[in-house]
């Protein structure tokens, strides 16, 4: 173990050319970046189960997925410009969306 440990502190310790830091430096930016939108792109992949670039909807039935929470109405999704609409008379009747 301790072989190890001197073997990296030596290696750190000597100096190397400026031309071969960039070239790292780049290499460990360039990973970086890469990671990071790799990883992005995995993160942002599951939305409740929803394709990306849609919202999951408070539902507990089923599933829903609409593009934005304001479009979420019960068990559709409205359109743009409609609004979700409480039910009839009937306190049991789902809500629906009403388009102007």
């Amino acid at each position: 173990m301790e072989n190890r440990f001197d073997d990296l502190t030596k290696a750190l310790a000597q100096g190397i050319p400026r031309r071969q830091a960039l070239r790292r430096l780049a290499g460990l930016f360039g990973g970086a970046l890469l990671g990071a939108l790799t990883f992005n792109s995995l993160a942002g992949a599951d939305q409740g189960g929803c394709p990306q670039g849609t919202v999951r909807c408070a539902n507990e039935r089923r599933k829903l997925c609409c593009a934005t929470l304001g479009q979420c109405c019960g068990y559709l999704c409205c359109d743009p410009g409609c609004i979700c609409a409480p039910g009839t008379y009937d306190p049991n009747s789902p809500p629906y969306c009403s388009c102007l």
